[in-house]
């Protein structure tokens, strides 16, 4: 029997956009959560904003939205640039593009959270653009202490949490 509290989720982590969708095992289907902060789109944008005056990091469309409004530290095309050494300042501290994408990562994983605060996240395969890094995705999971969840990358936009289903007979 399948316990429908452990989760095998997929993230496609864009450079403009991202996200997070896990395998429903009564529908035998993937389910793409709805992370847009009631936006009424499936995905948010890969933006991450650190707003210096409250210390506090904030996602996707309320990143865009506090833009200009008070003094954050915006961060946008976070796929793209990394492995460029682009570095941010951050409370004094040099923090690297990699350690942003780590808090991002746990911000996608928390909307799974918000679904079922007992699920228990068994592994995440992941799908990204061909030019990223594979290494700097590994990094940035070990940064946010769940290297241990990465089950794949891939660099295809097939459903390619339905693939690594059917490639592992898990279903």
């Amino acid at each position: 029997m399948i316990n429908e509290n452990n989760f095998i989720i997929g993230i496609d982590l864009g450079n403009l956009t991202s996200t997070v969708s896990y395998f429903d095992f009564n529908q035998m289907g993937i389910d793409v959560v709805d992370i847009s902060g009631g936006y009424g789109k499936v995905s948010v944008p890969t933006v991450v904003s650190y707003n210096i005056d409250t210390e506090d990091w904030v996602f996707g469309e309320y990143a865009i939205l506090n833009k200009g409004f008070g003094n954050d530290i915006i961060i946008e095309n976070i796929i793209e640039n990394l492995g460029k050494g682009i570095m941010y300042t951050v409370k004094g501290k040099s923090i690297s593009l990699t350690l942003v994408l780590s808090k991002f990562i746990l911000f996608l994983i928390e909307n799974i959270k918000n679904i079922n605060p007992n699920a228990n996240i068994e592994g995440i395969v992941l799908s990204t653009s061909s030019y990223t890094s594979s290494d700097d995705i590994k990094e940035a999971f070990k940064l946010a202490g769940i290297e241990h969840l990465l089950l794949k990358i891939a660099n295809d936009k097939e459903c390619i949490l339905k693939s690594y289903f059917y490639e592992n007979d898990v279903i």
